[in-house]
Formats: structure tokens, sequence, C-alpha cells
């Protein structure tokens, strides 16, 4: 019976992430895939910058003193700079997350009445509750866990990329590593992503509201109330 109750409700799951995958994966995806690119570029570029710079200084001789400088440095400064560096990139893609859910509860209910797909979902054995929740569900957890797998293999790939700058610049790169903390980074980069979405959760709840309630202009049926709400507290309690 559980069985049975679990079943269709993780197909809703997988359907959503198939009718938005490009916007849950593929976009952050090719956030990663750009900055890695430039990352790349600057590190096996790195003279040739210089010298378009007009730079006096040598990549190659400099390289070897700034990881010597790196692994001199204090445990505790090591590892701030090594972490921060880590838990730089979520600040852009929780950016990136947050528009991408708005717009996925704004089109949520609305893009299927008005393609009348929502037809074909209602003819299935599946309640509304269970086509909602699926929705409110992929806002909360879903898009939050697939842009954190995005976030750590990137975070991976910035560890690999320093240690193999490291081993040009003389070092074996394991202090880059112990001064990571990464399975304490990627804890703290998922707990993050997913209070932040549920802390947002009636913020998803009204747009959806809006999606599966308006005619047409979602956009302002949603974003209206909201700003309106926050003017009327900004006011009240100015005063």
């Amino acid at each position: 019976m559980i069985s049975s109750n679990i079943k269709p409700f993780k197909a809703l799951l997988i359907r959503e992430y198939w009718e938005h995958k490009g916007a849950m994966f593929y976009t952050p995806a090719f956030i990663a895939a750009f900055f890695a690119f430039i990352l790349l570029l600057a590190s096996f570029a790195g003279e040739s910058i210089l010298v378009e710079m007009g730079s006096d200084a040598s990549f190659s001789a400099e390289l070897p003193k700034a990881v010597e400088m790196f692994e001199n440095l204090e445990d505790t400064k090591r590892n701030q700079s090594v972490q921060i560096g880590l838990y730089a990139p979520m600040t852009i893609f929780g950016f990136v997350m947050l528009i991408v859910s708005f717009f996925y509860a704004l089109g949520s209910l609305y893009d299927e009445r008005k393609d009348r797909s929502i037809l074909f979902w209602k003819s299935l054995p599946i309640s509304d509750i269970s086509s909602v929740l699926s929705k409110f569900v992929t806002l909360c957890i879903s898009i939050p866990i697939l842009y954190f797998i995005v976030i750590s293999i990137f975070q991976l790939f910035v560890l690999i990329l320093g240690t193999i700058v490291a081993w040009f610049g003389g070092s074996f790169g394991i202090t880059l590593w112990t001064s990571s903390n990464l399975f304490l980074v990627m804890i703290n980069t998922l707990l993050s992503l997913v209070v932040a979405s549920l802390w947002l959760a009636p913020v998803w709840a009204w747009l959806m509201l809006a999606s599966a309630w308006a005619k047409k202009s979602t956009f302002l049926w949603g974003v209206l109330p909201i700003f309106l709400l926050s003017f009327a507290e900004a006011w009240l309690f100015s005063q």
C-alpha cells in the first residue's frame, strides 16, 4: 500500500524534472562550465595574460613563490582563504536558483492551463493535491538539490585545478585539500540552499496560487501583492 502511494508521486517529481531540466540542471551546468573555462584560461595562460597586460613579472617564476607563501600562512588564515573560495560560487548559483524558482512557480500551473496539458494529467489516476504538492516539493527540495550537485562538482573542480597549479609551483597540493574541509563545506552548501528555499516557501505558495488562478499576467498577480504588502509593512513600522 505504501509502495503504491510513493511511486506515482515519485513519477510526478521525475516528470517535473524532465519538463524543466533546462532551468533546473542545464542552466547551472552551463554557468559552472563557463567559470571552469575562465579558471582554466587564467591558470594555463597566465604568462600570456601578464605579457598582454604589460607586466614584467614572470608567471612561471612567481608561481612557486605564491605557492610557498600560501603554504606558510597560519592554519586559520589558510583555511579561511580556501573555504571562502569554495563558498564564493554559491552566491552566483544561489541567485540564479532563486530566479529559476521564481519563474518556475509562476508558470507551474498557468502553463499547463494555457496549453491545456492539464486536461491530460487530470485524466490520470492522480489527485490534484499530489500534482500541486509535487511542484511545491520540486521548488523547495528538488531544485536546491540539483543546484547543490552542480556546485559540488564545481567545488571539486576548483580543488583539482588548484592541485595541478600547485604541482607546477613545486608542491603536492595536499595543504589545499586539508585546508578545504570539503565535506563540511558541501553540507553547509546543501543546507544553505534548502533552508533558503524553505524560508521562501510562503512566497512560492503564493506564486503557485497566482499561477493557478490568474487568467493572464501572472507576473503582475504574483509580484504586485507582495510588493504592496512590503510597502505597507515598511510604512506602518516607520510610523
